[in-house]
């Protein structure tokens, strides 16, 4: 399987996701949680032989998000989620200065992967998902009832506004946070912009010798980030 690694940046940890994808898109929730540095974040993803890793960089700590995305930028993609997208766009890739405006001269000299991803259309898919109107989403036995949480967190509601206009609107329940919702959102656009179970890619990404795992583990608009 292809392990991808999404994270969600609070201001004092970061939530993570790990989940494996199959060829066909066929997903493994294989570990998840939270830690307090990026360091943490390394040892998940080589404890679990993570190929690539994305993270959200908005906030209050995004130059902090983009120098360690920066360290580890042949693995790493930062990212961040929008409304929309111009043309409907699931996702358009940015090679982004990290640090412009950087007052240590690093500006200009530098680029990471940035993958802007339209929230709208993955967390249809994703609610799809886990209500299993769609297959292919699956966790592992005995998976704890914080990970459930905030995978059902989020919900939509219809409402009628002093116009008398109907509109779906975003909620979330209360006490409970979304973050990994956030990270599967992340690790969902990223499979299909690399090519899994994308029509027009027929085979899996191809890996780079150092991200090929060496054993195979059992598979246990306006911004919204």
């Amino acid at each position: 399987d292809y392990r991808i690694m999404g994270a969600d940046t609070q201001t004092d940890s970061f939530w993570f996701t790990v989940r494996g994808f199959d060829q066909d898109g066929t997903s493994y929730l294989i570990d998840f949680g939270q830690v307090a540095s990026f360091a943490e974040l390394d040892i998940k993803f080589e404890d679990h032989k993570c190929h690539v890793g994305i993270i959200d960089c908005a906030g209050d700590r995004t130059a902090e998000v983009y120098d360690e995305v920066f360290k580890r930028r042949s693995r790493w993609y930062g990212s961040r989620g929008w409304k929309n997208i111009q043309g409907d766009q699931p996702y358009r890739l940015q090679m982004k200065d990290p640090f412009t405006g950087d007052t240590k001269g690093r500006g200009g000299k530098s680029k990471i992967r940035y993958l802007h991803v339209n929230k709208t259309i993955y967390e249809e898919e994703l609610a799809r998902l886990r209500s299993k109107q769609l297959s292919g989403f699956h966790t592992f036995t005995d998976t704890p009832k914080v990970y459930y949480d905030q995978l059902f967190a989020t919900y939509w509601t219809t409402e009628t506004d002093r116009s008398g206009h109907i509109k779906h609107v975003k909620k979330l329940k209360k006490s409970r946070g979304d973050h990994l919702w956030d990270c599967e959102i992340l690790s969902r656009a990223l499979s299909k912009f690399i090519g899994i179970a994308r029509i027009d890619r027929a085979h899996m990404p191809t890996l780079l010798e150092s991200q090929r795992p060496k054993t195979k583990n059992n598979k246990k608009g306006n911004s919204f980030w």
